[in-house]
């Protein structure tokens, strides 16, 4: 998690696929975790995948895979690193519940005020 957690901050730094937690596709069949799912590198400010699983995308997502071209993954971006995301939120719940104004990942958390 936290070679994910450096190259979300580094432009040009690739998180392998093994740093992600997870994707959840919640509207499949199967909404289980899917480790190790895709890649992922920030190329000044988008984020470039070079190796996915399979999506599981049902007629209308086909559709729109059509419409806005193969390798846009704007639709499921947030599906493909749904763990990481989560366990990135929990960090931060329990940083901001401490009040301390911890840090999570090398950023600033938010602080609470008294």
């Amino acid at each position: 998690m936290q070679q994910a957690r450096e190259s979300a901050r580094s432009s040009g730094v690739t998180a392998t696929a093994r740093a992600n937690l997870g994707a959840v596709f919640l509207e499949s069949d199967d909404p289980s975790p899917r480790p190790a799912f895709a890649d992922a590198r920030c190329d000044r400010g988008t984020l470039r995948v070079t190796s996915i699983g399979r999506a599981p995308r049902d007629f209308m997502s086909r559709i729109l895979d059509h419409v806005i071209g193969a390798g846009n993954h704007h639709p499921i971006e947030f599906q493909m690193y749904f763990m990481n995301l989560r366990a990135n939120a929990i960090a931060r719940v329990a940083a901001h519940g401490r009040g301390d104004g911890a840090s999570v990942g090398g950023r600033s958390s938010l602080r609470v005020r008294h």
